[in-house]
């Protein structure tokens, strides 16, 4: 079972909190927090909140990004946000909260959707040596690796010897194919960085070439097992 950690994240003139996947009573329990607070707030499961010199955004998915830091605001409602009761909601549902998944025979397109780690935040990221992948999103890519034969294409900060070089702004990685062992290796993530690391691709997109989709009780097993940082859970099968 996962713990929730704190991580905070800054990039350029922006401060990211990595939040658990939030239900809603946890997003109105943070809500209620800010107005006591003094802030204008407004939205649901993605919540903007206005006032003393910041606007703070909020999003169920498990991200809360500001102009000033929002630690002093968000981090003392975090232990009441772990005690709430999870959520149920469809095993699909639950799903692309974190991935979709294209299947032809044999073969998958996995398009991965993590909270800060694509686009032009990834670039970013990847510009000045930080991470943002979650302990949530990093249990669930592996799993979905373990289950796809002949590894994939990632990003490295290392060559291997079928490596292309790649500039990211003022750094230097490497595109390269990795096998199941050396992703879990070098998997980078929020808080842990090793000699060796590899980052998912920009846009998310891996391309497997052997998949079997696991069946729902392994999907049912890997959602329970990330405790405090996912708070929506697979309902029972009717």
């Amino acid at each position: 079972m996962l713990e929730f950690s704190l991580h905070e994240i800054r990039v350029g003139s922006r401060f990211y909190i990595l939040l658990p996947k939030l239900n809603r009573t946890q997003m109105q329990t943070l809500g209620a927090g800010l107005k006591r607070q003094g802030f204008a707030v407004g939205g649901d499961s993605s919540m903007k909140a206005k006032g003393r010199g910041a606007i703070l955004h909020i999003d169920s998915g498990g991200l809360c990004w500001s102009n000033a830091d929002p630690a002093d605001w968000i981090v003392p409602a975090i232990p009441e946000l772990l005690s709430a009761p999870k959520e149920e909601v469809p095993l699909e549902a639950l799903k692309r909260q974190y991935f979709s998944l294209q299947t032809s025979g044999s073969t998958a397109i996995l398009r991965f959707e993590p909270r800060i780690e694509r686009g032009s935040l990834w670039r970013a990221l990847r510009n000045s040596d930080q991470c943002g992948l979650s302990p949530d999103e990093t249990a669930v890519l592996l799993f979905l690796l373990e289950s796809a034969a002949g590894g994939c294409d990632l990003l490295t900060d290392f060559p291997t010897s079928t490596s292309l070089r790649r500039a990211i702004g003022g750094k230097l990685y490497f595109d390269s194919h990795l096998n199941l062992s050396e992703i879990r290796s070098t998997l980078r993530s929020a808080g842990r960085r090793s000699t060796r690391n590899s980052y998912l691709p920009w846009r998310g997109i891996l391309r497997l070439a052997k998949f079997k989709n696991p069946p729902r009780g392994q999907y049912a097993e890997l959602f329970e097992g990330l405790g405090e940082w996912c708070f929506l859970k697979p309902a029972q099968k009717a």
